[in-house]
């Protein structure tokens, strides 16, 4: 009896969530429309701030790799059919500076089995003239990308603006990348670390460090004129929240930009975002929280802010 009632806790665990996961949309509008499995075409998780919690020094042996609670959802995110792949949005290791650090988190990647990509932080490239930089471009390549799915145009940024990163090398990618969309290509989605499309926190959220914020916030004027002109739909992710309390989870929508952040390691919110593209192109997003304790729960992200956001 007693192993009958833990399947049964495990099924409500990980297939409850999988269950609303397919069944219902919610769009931007906030309308709930019931939807079937087969309408999702593809799907991918987004995590920032993946080495927990705040510190000052560098972790021990045993603390290295990603932040133990993230660790515990990855059978439930591999239990979710749609899911292609993740991306960390930055201050993914304490320091950039130690490839130990690197090492375990390339070790707990392994579990993950899906192909997951790098948008760094401040903590992973440090003091630009130091090591860090090139251990990342050694091990993973650029710090800045860009790629296609299924039509989909997906690009990666660097906004530490580095010596590897510079900001007229990513404007002319930017720029190279979306030159030739189509009218196939409904929508297009960036990726940074810092929260770089305002000038102060959105109320109750703030980033975990406002450190570079004048560069940032240039180079994300420079990368917004680009964007727009393309007349897509556009869905930014940041991942600089979650780690002082400043607020973990922020969407909100202006024009024809989502604007996402979401993180991870002050213990009392800690979420990742699962956003779901459907086959008419639609897209929603679902919040996924979970505890150190290891429970975890899924549901929509509606917008939090409406506040109107500098372009």
């Amino acid at each position: 009896m007693r192993r009958f009632r833990l399947a049964i806790f495990s099924i409500i665990l990980f297939v409850g969530p999988v269950i609303l996961y397919h069944y219902m949309k919610f769009p931007a509008s906030g309308t709930k429309i019931n939807e079937s499995a087969s309408s999702i075409e593809y799907s991918f998780f987004v995590a920032g701030h993946t080495y927990g919690e705040s510190r000052g020094t560098v972790p021990t042996a045993t603390e290295m790799g990603l932040y133990p609670p993230f660790k515990k959802i990855f059978p439930f995110l591999l239990n979710l059919p749609t899911l292609s792949f993740g991306i960390l949005t930055g201050d993914i290791v304490y320091d950039g500076n130690y490839t130990e650090l690197w090492d375990a988190v390339d070790m707990d990647l392994e579990d993950l089995t899906i192909p997951t990509y790098f948008s760094v932080g401040n903590h992973d490239v440090q003091d630009e003239n130091g090591p860090a930089y090139d251990i990342i471009q050694n091990r993973y390549g650029k710090t800045y990308s860009s790629f296609l799915k299924n039509d989909d145009l997906y690009i990666i940024l660097d906004a530490n603006l580095g010596r590897l990163a510079k900001e007229s090398d990513q404007l002319a990618l930017l720029k190279s990348s979306t030159k030739s969309l189509t009218d196939r290509n409904k929508n297009i989605f960036v990726f940074f670390h810092q929260l770089v499309w305002d000038e102060l926190p959105f109320p109750g959220t703030g980033p975990n460090n406002k450190t570079g914020a004048h560069k940032y916030r240039k180079f994300w004027h420079s990368v917004s004129n680009l964007l727009t002109r393309t007349g897509k739909d556009i869905h930014v992710y940041a991942g600089d929240v979650g780690a002082v309390g400043t607020g973990s989870i922020f969407h909100t929508r202006y024009k024809n930009i989502n604007f996402v952040a979401s993180g991870m390691g002050d213990g009392t919110d800690d979420n990742i975002v699962i956003t779901n593209i459907h086959k008419d192109k639609s897209v929603e997003f679902l919040v996924v929280r979970f505890t150190k304790e290891g429970s975890v729960s899924i549901g929509p992200l509606w917008e939090t802010h409406n506040k109107k956001i500098k372009s």
